[in-house]
């Protein structure tokens, strides 16, 4: 066997792959499974490695995961992509060369195809794709083609940052109601590109999603990366240091890009949980 591969967040998309991946090059992987996803995991099973990867909450609980594993090899998914970054709730793309705020609050997810954006409870959602502008059609044609004839209301010109578009609303197809709530929707043209935005509530007011204004004003503040934020661009990277007697874990604990337990994540990463300080001349990894 390889080694220990830790991934936190197991059942999602990238932590799924991460872990076949792993597995067939001969990694031990022990999994941290959200407690609404204990029971069942349906994308482990789907790519059937559900009966190969290791419960980390079961394994802490029985005393299975020793502090030994952890120097082997330990991967932590991190809140950072490759190329994109989550500031506040501000995001960055350093390959498009776009930013865009979303609500405060939502979570703001980078999955493989597009951008999806929800509410604690998931009662509002929003999702961005990316497609080729068509040729020799205007938004509006662009979005009456997509919806497919779909019925619409309040059909308005868009024109942010420079890149002109088009918004309406459908009166039905929200995936939160069975399809009966309204849509909004939303293009932007930017040379060859065409950013697409839908958002749906669980609740409406007035034939529009409850939250219609926060995805509107989400949609108008897409903007192109100003010289001073593309450093906000960059991915998180991990730096090699070898300590010294004046090396703390602590000192490195604010640049993790975490919510919670940032110290216990790096103590982690460098194998020395729970506690442990690294000696002079060992190497540590930091997040920056």
């Amino acid at each position: 066997m390889t080694g220990t591969a830790l991934i936190t967040g197991i059942s999602g998309q990238d932590g799924a792959y991460l872990g076949k991946f792993l597995i067939e090059k001969g990694y031990r992987v022990i999994g941290g499974l959200r407690r609404a996803s204990a029971g069942s995991v349906p994308r482990l099973d789907e790519l059937r490695i559900a009966r190969d990867i290791e419960n980390l909450q079961r394994n802490v609980k029985t005393g299975r995961l020793g502090r030994e594993a952890f120097p082997l090899v330990v991967l932590i998914l991190l809140i950072a992509f490759v190329g994109e970054h989550l500031v506040a709730n501000r995001f960055y793309d350093a390959d498009l060369k776009l930013t865009m705020a979303f609500p405060k609050g939502w979570t703001v997810e980078n999955q493989r195809d597009r951008l999806f954006i929800y509410t604690k409870k998931k009662d509002s959602i929003m999702q961005l794709t990316l497609e080729k502008r068509p040729e020799k059609k205007s938004p509006r044609e662009f979005l009456l083609q997509k919806l497919k004839g779909a019925s619409f209301a309040r059909g308005e010109e868009l024109s942010v940052d420079g890149m002109e578009g088009y918004s309406l609303l459908t009166r039905a197809g929200s995936p939160l109601d069975g399809g009966e709530g309204p849509v909004r929707w939303g293009v932007l043209y930017r040379d060859t590109q065409a950013f697409l935005f839908a958002g749906a509530s669980r609740s409406s007011a007035g034939g529009a999603p409850l939250d219609d204004g926060l995805f509107m004003s989400s949609i108008q503040t897409m903007r192109h990366l100003r010289p001073s934020e593309f450093p906000l661009a960059e991915p998180y990277r991990v730096k090699i240091l070898k300590a010294t007697d004046k090396t703390r874990i602590e000192d490195y604990v604010k640049d993790m890009p975490v919510e919670k337990f940032k110290k216990e994540e790096l103590e982690l990463l460098n194998g020395l949980y729970p506690n442990r300080e690294p000696k002079p001349g060992e190497y540590v990894k930091i997040v920056q």
